[in-house]
């Protein structure tokens, strides 16, 4: 039976669990993401320019469909237009979504030009002197996607790719929040109080001090929360006692729920726990507490 209201959809996408486990992926440094776009802007401004030095010049030194060379040139101009305009309005007016438009959006039409590129200066080989083997290679390229099915079937693997690279590039910048389901837990018939493990984990080479590691707990009315393992630092705001090690390192908190006496009567009760590390968003967790 398909459910009929907004609570057993709730209840369709929750799951019982026994613990929340959260591995942390450090974002990029100023100075890397300062040199990674550099590298796209430099790359994207080459591109542009030799699209416009051929269009105003009369020689032919490009095969296969002129379409292809525009295409790749539009990207290229959208990514350079976008960081600009990024670059802009920052100082001024930032939120989530200018950051989702600067490192996913952008990154997308980065490496749609960026790849579509490398395959328009392969076929462009065939116009350079005295390289006669090259020259077959290219003319056999170029016939083998000739066929419309076959360009289908690069297009469709330039675009994958290109998702890919823009998904990635958006998930290491922590802008996509994690797609984590609703957890339940279950208060035990006449209890007052349970709890659930938190464990953290730090992949990285980095040691992650206390004050990088940020908790934010925000519980409905009827529930009251502390956290063992950690400190409170403002109404909602958690931080552990010790460092994280890096390299595998890992710990463990545990998230004690308390129902308050006004609230034995109620049954449904809901926490939000959320993991920053310096202040990006690792993990997002819904907590439904039932019994």
């Amino acid at each position: 039976m398909l459910p009929t209201s907004l609570q057993q959809i709730r209840e369709q996408f929750s799951r019982e669990a026994s613990s929340i486990l959260v591995q942390l992926e450090e974002r990029p440094g100023e100075d890397e993401l300062r040199r990674a776009e550099n590298f796209q802007l430099a790359i994207t401004t080459v591109i542009l320019s030799t699209y416009i030095s051929l269009v105003t010049s009369d020689s032919q030194i490009i095969i296969g469909n002129s379409d292809l060379l525009f295409a790749v040139s539009l990207a290229a101009f959208v990514f350079l237009t976008g960081k600009l305009g990024v670059s802009t309005l920052r100082p001024y007016y930032d939120n989530l979504w200018m950051r989702r438009f600067d490192f996913v959006f952008l990154p997308f039409f980065f490496a749609v030009s960026f790849l579509a590129a490398i395959s328009v200066f392969l076929l462009s080989l065939v116009s350079l002197p005295d390289t006669v083997f090259l020259v077959e290679i290219a003319e056999r390229i170029t016939d083998f996607f000739k066929g419309p099915i076959f360009m289908g079937l690069y297009i469709l693997i330039l675009l994958v790719t290109s998702v890919w690279y823009a998904w990635r590039t958006g998930k290491k910048m922590s802008v996509i929040k994690s797609g984590v389901p609703e957890i339940q837990a279950t208060f035990t018939s006449g209890e007052s109080g349970s709890s659930l493990p938190l464990r953290v984990e730090n992949p990285t080479s980095n040691l992650i001090s206390p004050g990088d590691l940020k908790v934010e707990i925000h519980t409905s009315e009827g529930v009251s929360l502390t956290v063992d393992g950690a400190r409170k630092v403002d109404d909602h705001i958690w931080e552990p006692f010790v460092p994280l090690n890096p390299d595998g390192g890992a710990m463990n908190l545990d998230l004690q729920f308390t129902r308050s006496e006004s609230a034995n009567e109620i049954s449904d009760e809901h926490v939000t726990v959320e993991v920053r590390l310096k202040n990006d968003v690792q993990q997002r967790h819904a907590i439904r507490l039932t019994g």
